[in-house]
Formats: C-alpha cells, sequence, structure tokens
C-alpha cells in the first residue's frame, strides 16, 4: 500500500487492532505503520539483524516490504514527508519496551536504553520487540 488511500485498507489483515478501529485516516496509518515494524522487528531480530537497524529506516523497510515481488501489497506505508517521524516513533516503543521512560520520542535516554539492548542476545531482542508491538498495540488502539 504505497498510498493511504481507502481501497488498500479493504486489503489489510482484518484483525489489525488499527484498521478494524473504524479511523482511515493519517495517524490510523502511521500507527499501522509503527505495528508492522514492530512486529516484523521480532523476525528480523531472529535472523540477527543488528537492533540499530532494526529501528532506523522503517519507512525504507515498509516500502520494500510492500513492492518487493511476491510482497504485502497492504502494508501501510506511510508517506516518505513521515518517515523521520515513523523512526522516532519505532524507537521510542523499543526504548518504553527495554524499561526507559522517555517523555517523547526525542527523549536522550532512547539512546541509552537502545545502547544496551543492542548488545542483548536475539532471543532477548525478539522478546523486547513483541513486548514493545503488546505495549503499543495496548496503548494506541481503540475498540470498533
Amino acid at each position: 500500500m504505497p498510498s493511504t488511500s481507502a481501497s488498500a485498507w479493504a486489503d489489510h489483515i482484518s484483525d489489525c487492532p488499527f484498521c478494524i478501529s473504524g479511523a482511515r485516516d493519517e495517524m490510523t496509518t502511521l500507527r499501522c505503520a509503527i505495528a508492522t515494524v514492530l512486529q516484523h522487528g521480532t523476525f528480523m531480530a531472529c535472523d540477527d539483524i543488528p537492533l540499530m537497524e532494526i529501528v532506523t529506516n522503517a519507512g525504507d523497510y515498509l516500502r520494500g516490504l510492500a513492492s518487493s515481488p511476491g510482497g504485502d501489497q497492504a502494508t501501510p506505508v506511510p508517506p516518505a514527508t513521515r518517515w523521520d517521524w515513523l523512526d522516532a516513533e519505532v524507537r521510542r516503543a523499543v526504548a518504553l519496551a527495554a524499561g526507559a521512560e522517555p517523555a517523547s520520542a526525542l527523549d536522550p535516554c532512547i539512546d541509552d536504553a537502545l545502547a544496551q539492548a543492542a548488545q542483548w542476545p536475539s532471543q532477548r531482542q525478539q522478546r523486547l520487540f513483541e513486548r514493545a508491538a503488546q505495549q503499543f498495540t495496548e496503548q494506541h488502539a481503540t475498540t470498533p
């Protein structure tokens, strides 16, 4: 889903808590994109992709996922103008799951939390991404 058109939502996973919320606005797309990156972070950590690589370039990752041969055309891909915001929010969600209490997506404690988590074994990083996805969804999903 390279655009945020309403027709793309019809193809998105039916159990996505953001997509089924009824709202089909830009914030819904961004939250769905963050949740998608966090969920995929579990698999990337399993493949020993460095944590810092996972939590940066989220927009590029989603675009590649959506446009790759045989890729998921329903992947939420926010406009490139939102990618910096997306990266910051993914970093914040992972830092929160790692135990940091950042006040904003620009809080310097995020870097420390991520640097420490980057030293963890891949299994622990997988659990970190699972926890981040769960916490993020619980915090932001609304019931339909």
